[in-house]
């Protein structure tokens, strides 16, 4: 099932794109203003299938969503959070302040479980509860101080989580500097980062670009 807001904007209707690999889509599905949802059944366990959506009105049809996927059956799911806002506004690196699709790398990257995928302010308000979902992967991209990485609601959903014995693995090339770095963070964000994603800020740029697990 697929789920989006309205943004408020101005519309006759929606188009939805389907596919099977995030990348080429089907001809669109025609929907009325009012709907909001999709449900496509009949899917054999184990199929992957990704969506974007796009508004139509009187001007013609708008860019893309981003796009979000799900794995139909399967367990344990894993649950894909998209806290990337930051990317649509970067004009250097997305010229065409177009969407992204960050999460079908994600989700084409998880070997053996279902995943699905949701937006990070559907976890804010409550649509989509992070206890229903054994492990979760929080995308960050480049959100930094003015984005904002994990806001306090965020820190404490997270907190909650973890204290519960979720597992958490968070992505993102800010999230230090935002939460930890020498001067700016506040207290809680500086416990958070440390003590619940149990973390050390080093520097801005570390120069590290892989990483290996180490026993908890």
């Amino acid at each position: 099932q697929l789920s989006w807001s309205d943004e408020k904007f101005i519309r006759t209707g929606y188009h939805i794109y389907a596919s099977s690999n995030g990348v080429n889509f089907n001809a669109p599905i025609t929907v009325g203003p009012a709907v909001q949802s999709h449900t496509e059944s009949g899917l054999p366990a184990g199929t992957q299938r990704y969506y974007k959506v796009t508004v139509i009105g009187s001007g013609g049809e708008s860019k893309a969503s981003r796009i979000y996927g799900a794995q139909v059956g399967g367990t344990p799911r894993v649950l894909i959070v998209d806290g990337n806002d930051r990317w649509q506004f970067l004009p250097t690196e997305n010229p065409s302040c177009t969407n992204h699709g960050f999460a079908v790398i994600t989700g084409q990257s998880i070997s053996g479980p279902a995943f699905e995928t949701a937006h990070h302010n559907a976890v804010i308000d409550g649509s989509v509860a992070l206890t229903n979902y054994p492990a979760i992967v929080w995308l960050m991209g480049e959100e930094s101080t003015v984005d904002e990485t994990f806001s306090t609601t965020e820190q404490s959903i997270v907190t909650s989580y973890l204290n519960a014995g979720g597992n958490l693995f968070v992505s993102g090339a800010e999230v230090g500097w935002d939460l930890d770095r020498v001067s700016g963070p506040t207290t809680t964000d500086r416990n958070f980062y440390r003590t619940v994603l149990r973390a050390a800020y080093n520097s801005d740029d570390s120069a590290t670009y892989a990483f290996a697990p180490t026993v908890n």
